[in-house]
């Protein structure tokens, strides 16, 4: 967990405007959307979120010509309510990670479903 909160931190770029169009949704008919690919809360030892990281891609479904002066990812620290650029490769350290972890037993997918 600390290397993972560790890739955030060091990996944060500039910080930046909030995307004009950011959801859970895939919504591909928007130019300059983002989806929300992953959440990562770093919890007290009482379960309280001390920091909270949420990982934004843009939805490339128009050209490159049209997608141009959008990043390609970025990170929200919804503590600060703050945006900033972030790397692919960042992401990929963390999914490697999270791989290995999950492939050792050391990993746990907590999730809540509402109907």
């Amino acid at each position: 967990n600390e290397t993972i909160y560790n890739i955030f931190v060091e990996n944060k770029g500039n910080k930046v405007e909030a995307p004009a169009n950011y959801s859970w949704m895939y919504t591909m008919d928007t130019l300059g959307s983002y989806y929300k690919n992953s959440q990562y809360d770093f919890l007290n030892l009482e379960g309280k979120s001390l920091k909270r990281f949420d990982i934004y891609s843009l939805i490339k479904t128009f050209s490159d010509e049209a997608l141009e002066g959008y990043p390609e990812v970025l990170i929200h620290d919804a503590t600060e309510n703050q945006w900033y650029l972030f790397s692919d490769t960042a992401i990929q350290s963390i999914y490697q990670l999270l791989d290995t972890a999950s492939k050792n037993g050391f990993f746990k997918i907590i999730s809540n479903t509402v109907a």
